[in-house]
Parts: structure tokens; C-alpha cells; sequence
């Protein structure tokens, strides 16, 4: 369809949903326009159905859905010029993508990946806690003792920092609403609940007995997995009830019931589960470290890059970031990761060294400086190591000797920090000792990386 026939087919969609002034929102997804209307018997639905430039039409309980695919969106502008809707952002929903056969594979990278859209969004929060654990550390009595432990500076510091992460189910709950499509408000008021100090205290005493009996005395507090599971099932409730609850009392009754439905379930079922599961997770690192926690760095380093290649390290990082949030720190692999950036940018300046390639060697410079200012590591790894894998042996060289170096010295992840130059904040909540042994760690593994990257790049010599 051409780019002038928009206007036209929005124009013709209008008359047959029975004009603007029966529309009373509208909104739209990836494929599809989405038509509240005021009177059913005004829409001319055969018309509609057999439209040309669209893939027919639907009713989604009290919602017309007018299938456009992927020009909806300039179809969606004209509707909003010529109706006088006010515009809405894309509902990230294609409900017309073919659907993906379900097998155990699908549904455990399913599974990772919504853990990891989850929790990506409120990475900037969490490195923000690390920033904070980092400067009270530095000027508290931890590091060089400029402020006290009582001082007013030191105890706002702190109270940010475990702020955040005593609230952080509550930027994960709105994450998840948004990923699954309900209500952020509710999400966060059933998040915010159980995190009330007093129902908290009543959970954990065992004097909270909605249904006769004391749940497990476990709350939400720094709980990640039961959030999302919460969430997610809350969405589900959410849209039955919008189903048969009738239109007029939506406002008044959806919010109320589908908190009356998910607290008990959240308390007794979801939240001792979910920290189980979380605890699962975490477990096959304990166990692994129980037998050689050398070793268990030192294969996590080293296959780290490779798993960046195949698209699968948010899998394996998640395994060590439940860790992470079941313990308050992480020594296997979340060290490494911190000090990636400098472990690249010595592989590609141990290779730039090398190379008489011009154009390789200032592609290798603008991915070291890409690496430690942005923590951006793709391009050395996709531009460059990919097509020249000895150098991608290289980098994976180095990431095993900093976690070797990391394991051996006992430098430990105190806080979820920064990809860049900033990794460093998150070894600083663990003492100022526990930072230079890092440094200490991280020097080794990008002399070791920028070494083995100048000795396996000796095919790159010649200038080209």
C-alpha cells in the first residue's frame, strides 16, 4: 500500500467503525488498530471484514481490532489526525507473529528472556545503589574515613543505598506490567503491600492468616523471580476481569478485586515458591564452587565472550546474578564481567599493536575506546574476533585469568555496577582492600589478553 493511501483507508476505516464520535479511545499495537466503540450496532462489520488494504477485523470482547500489519502505525496517525483522538505509544503486542512451537527449549529461553527484559530496565537503579555503596565506602569509616558512621552524609548515603534495593520489587513489578500488559499502577500497589513494614512484620511472626493458617514466613523483600511471577499471573486475572466485569464498573472494581484475588496466592503460593526457584538457580553455583571454586571462575571467564557470540550470555549471567541477589555478593563471575571492559580494550590493543592492517588497526582502536567508555563490547566481538578467532581466544584468555586472579585474591561483586570504566563501583562496598585486589585482577587479565592477542595476530601483519 502505497504511503498516499493512509489518509484514504483511515478515512474509510472511520465511516465503517460508525464515525470518530462512536470511537471513544483508540490505541494500537504492532499490527493491529484497536477501536473502543460507544454503540456496536453503528460498526458495519461484513464491510469492515472484507476491506481491502487490511487483513479483516475482530472482536476482542468490547474491543474492535482492525488488522492493518506493519503500516499500522501511519494508518494509526491518520486515524488520530482525522478522528481528534490523542495519539498513544505502541502497545508492544503483535498478536499476529506466528506462533513459535512450544518445546522445552522454547519455553526455557522464553522463560530467560523475560527474566532478562525484566530485569534489564532497572539495571540503571541497581548501578545507581552500587555509585551509592561506592562513596560511602570511600569517605566512610570502610574506606578513608572522612565522615563518620553517625554523620548525616554517611547514613543518606546508606539509606539510598539499601532504599534501593529494599524497593527494587517495586521498579521490577512495573517492568513486568509493562512487559505483560496490565496495569503498572496495580503492579506496583501489589509489590508496595507486601513490602509494608508491618505486613512484613506479621509475615515474618506468623500473625498473618488471611485463610486460617500462617503462610511461610517469607516476604518480597529483595526477591526478584516471585515479582515477575506475581505479575505475571496478576495479568492474567486482570484480563478476565476486564472480560466480565461490565464497563461502568471497571473503575471501581478491577483494581480492587485483582489485588483481593493476588494477595493470598501472592502470600501463600508465589513468593515461598518463587525464592525457591531463585534459590534453584543460585544453587548450581554453590554446588560447583563446593568442588573447585577456581575452576568454576575459571570456566565461567573463559566461555563467557564465546557465549556473548551465540546470543546465550544473559543465560549464563543470570545463573550468577541469582546468586548474587540470594548472597549480597558474587565472587564466581560477576567480578570478571565488571572488568570485561578492560580485558577487551587489551585484546584489541594487543592486535592494533600487531596489525600493519591500517583499517584493522584503527578499527581495533575505536572498539577499545568503545569498550571502556560505553562497556559496549559487541563491536570487538562481532567487527573483529569473530572473523579472526585466535584473537577471540585471546580475549576469552584473558577473562579466565582475571577470574583466577579475582578468585585467588577472594575479590568479591558487592553491587550490580556499570559495564564501563565504572565496573570498579562495584567492588568498592566491599572495602578499599577488596577494590585494588580487583585492580590487581583486572591489570592481569588485559596484560594477559593484549599479550596473547599480539602473539596469535601475527597473520595480521601484513598491511593491506
Amino acid at each position: 500500500m502505497a504511503k498516499k493511501d493512509y489518509a484514504g483507508l483511515a478515512a474509510k476505516i472511520l465511516e465503517l467503525v460508525g464515525g470518530a464520535e462512536n470511537v471513544s479511545f483508540c490505541e494500537h499495537c504492532i499490527t493491529r488498530l484497536r477501536f473502543n466503540v460507544k454503540d456496536k450496532s453503528l460498526v458495519r462489520d461484513d464491510e469492515l471484514n472484507e476491506l481491502e488494504d487490511t487483513n479483516g477485523r475482530l472482536w476482542v470482547g468490547e474491543q474492535l481490532q482492525v488488522i492493518i500489519g506493519t503500516a499500522v502505525n501511519s494508518v494509526y496517525d491518520e486515524v488520530c489526525k482525522q478522528g481528534h483522538f490523542t495519539a498513544t505509544a505502541t502497545i508492544d503486542e503483535n498478536l499476529d507473529k506466528p506462533k513459535e512451537k512450544k518445546t522445552i527449549k522454547t519455553v526455557l529461553k522464553g522463560m530467560i528472556n523475560t527474566l532478562v527484559e525484566c530485569i534489564i530496565p532497572v539495571l540503571p537503579a541497581i548501578v545507581g545503589m552500587g555509585l551509592f555503596a561506592a562513596v560511602s565506602s570511600v569517605i566512610g569509616p570502610v574506606g578513608f574515613n572522612w565522615v563518620s558512621a553517625d554523620s548525616g552524609l554517611y547514613k543518606m548515603l546508606s539509606f539510598a543505598q539499601n532504599g534501593i534495593m529494599f524497593f527494587l520489587p517495586v521498579g521490577v513489578a512495573y517492568t513486568a506490567a509493562k512487559k505483560f500488559n496490565c496495569s503498572p499502577l496495580f503492579a506496583i500497589m501489589l509489590a508496595s503491600i507486601q513490602l509494608f513494614p508491618d505486613w512484613m512484620a506479621a509475615v515474618t511472626d506468623g500473625s498473618l492468616s488471611p485463610l486460617g493458617f500462617a503462610p511461610s514466613p517469607i516476604t518480597l523483600n529483595t526477591q526478584i523471580i516471585p515479582v515477575i511471577v506475581e505479575i505475571w499471573m496478576m495479568t492474567k486475572i486482570e484480563k478476565v476481569l476486564n472480560k466480565v466485569i461490565p464497563d461502568n464498573f471497571k473503575f471501581i472494581f478491577v483494581g480492587f478485586l485483582e489485588l483481593l484475588i493476588m494477595l493470598p496466592i501472592s502470600l501463600y503460593l508465589i513468593t515461598p515458591l518463587g525464592t525457591q526457584v531463585g534459590f534453584m538457580l543460585a544453587y548450581p553455583v554453590t554446588l560447583l564452587e563446593s568442588v573447585s571454586p577456581v575452576l568454576v571462575s575459571m570456566i565461567a571467564g573463559f566461555v563467557y565472550n564465546l557465549f556473548i557470540c551465540v546470543g546465550m550470555h544473559s543465560a549464563l549471567s543470570g545463573v550468577f546474578v541469582m546468586d548474587f541477589f540470594t548472597k549480597g555478593v558474587n565472587f564466581s563471575l560477576l567480578p570478571t564481567v565488571f572488568s570485561q571492559c578492560w580485558i577487551t580494550a587489551g585484546t584489541d590493543l594487543g592486535l592494533m599493536a600487531r596489525t600493519k592492517n591500517k583499517k584493522l588497526k584503527q578499527s581495533a582502536k575505536e572498539c577499545a575506546v568503545s569498550s571502556v567508555v560505553g562497556g559496549v563490547v559487541e563491536p570487538s566481538i562481532y567487527g573483529i574476533w569473530m572473523k579472526k578467532w585466535k584473537i577471540l581466544l585471546a580475549s576469552c584468555i584473558g577473562m579466565a585469568s582475571t577470574a583466577i586472579a579475582h578468585r585467588l585474591l577472594g575479590v568479591g561483586a558487592y553491587a550490580m555496577s556499570a559495564s564501563n570504566f565504572l565496573g570498579f563501583t562495584a567492588f568498592l562496598a566491599g572495602g578499599l582492600d577488596n577494590l585494588l585486589k580487583s585492580l590487581v585482577g583486572t591489570v592481569v587479565g588485559t596484560v594477559v589478553a593484549f599479550v596473547v592477542a599480539y602473539a596469535l595476530g601475527k597473520d595480521t601483519e601484513e598491511a593491506k
